[in-house]
C-alpha cells in the first residue's frame, strides 16, 4: 500500500496555504471554505460533487472553488490521489513550498487570481439566500438547497474555519476545540482531519515553523 504524504506550507509573504497530498485515499465530506481554493490533480481519479452537481476529475484537471461552494469527493478508482492545492502554475506552487522571492510570487499570484476571478468568480450577494417567514422544516429544505449543505454541516464548517484561525495564531488544539464549541479534543480532531486532511496539531505547526524561519 502506498504511503500517504501530506505536506503543507504557509507562505508569510502571500498569506496563503499550499497543500501537497500524495497517496491519499481519504474521502472528504460535503463542506465549503470562506476563501478561494485552487487545486491540481496529478494522479488518481475522484468522484467530485460541487454545488449538487456530479463530476469525474482526474490527472491534469484543475479545480477552482469559489467561497462557499459546497463540495465533496471520494476515490473512484484504485489509484491513490496526488493533489496540489494552489496549483495552477506549478512554478508558483514550487516557489511557495521552497520559499521564493516575495515580489515574484506576488506578481504571479495576482496575475493568476485576476484571470480566474474574471473568468469564474461570482458576486458574493448572489450567494445570499432569501429565507424569511419560513417554518422550521421549510427553512431546513430551503437552506440545504441554497447552500448545498444542511444547517448542521454548515455549522460544523464554520467551526472548523474558526478553529483554523485560532490554530494559526498559536492556540493549542484543546483550547481551539473548546472555543469553537466541540465537546472534547477527540471529537474536534476527528472532524478537523475529516474536513482538512490534517490533524489540528499538524496544521498549527506549519505556522510555528514559519515563525522560526522569520525569527
Amino acid at each position: 500500500m502506498q504511503k500517504e504524504i501530506r505536506t503543507v506550507c504557509y507562505d508569510d509573504d502571500l498569506h496563503l496555504e499550499a497543500y501537497h497530498f500524495e497517496g491519499i485515499v481519504q474521502p472528504f465530506p460535503n463542506h465549503f471554505h470562506d476563501y478561494y481554493v485552487i487545486g491540481f490533480i496529478e494522479a488518481g481519479t475522484r468522484c467530485l460533487s460541487c454545488k449538487n452537481k456530479e463530476y469525474m476529475v482526474g490527472p491534469g484537471n484543475i479545480l477552482l472553488f469559489n467561497p462557499n461552494d459546497n463540495h465533496s469527493c471520494v476515490q473512484c478508482d484504485w489509484k491513490p490521489l496526488d493533489y496540489r492545492g494552489l496549483n495552477y502554475l506549478r512554478s508558483l506552487h514550487q516557489m511557495i513550498m521552497e520559499g521564493g522571492e516575495a515580489f515574484e510570487k506576488e506578481e504571479m499570484l495576482l496575475l493568476l487570481l485576476s484571470f480566474l476571478i474574471e473568468q469564474y468568480g461570482q458576486p458574493f450577494e448572489n450567494c445570499i439566500p432569501e429565507c424569511s417567514g419560513l417554518s422550521k422544516s421549510t427553512l431546513l429544505r430551503s437552506f440545504t438547497i441554497s447552500k448545498g449543505v444542511t444547517p448542521y454541516r454548515y455549522l460544523q464548517t464554520i467551526r472548523i474555519c474558526k478553529a483554523k484561525e485560532l490554530l494559526a495564531k498559536g492556540v493549542s488544539p484543546i483550547d481551539a476545540a473548546m472555543q469553537t464549541g466541540f465537546s472534547d479534543q477527540s471529537h474536534f480532531s476527528n472532524f478537523f482531519h475529516m474536513f482538512i486532511g490534517l490533524s489540528p496539531g499538524a496544521y498549527r505547526r506549519i505556522f510555528k515553523e514559519g515563525d522560526k524561519d522569520h525569527g
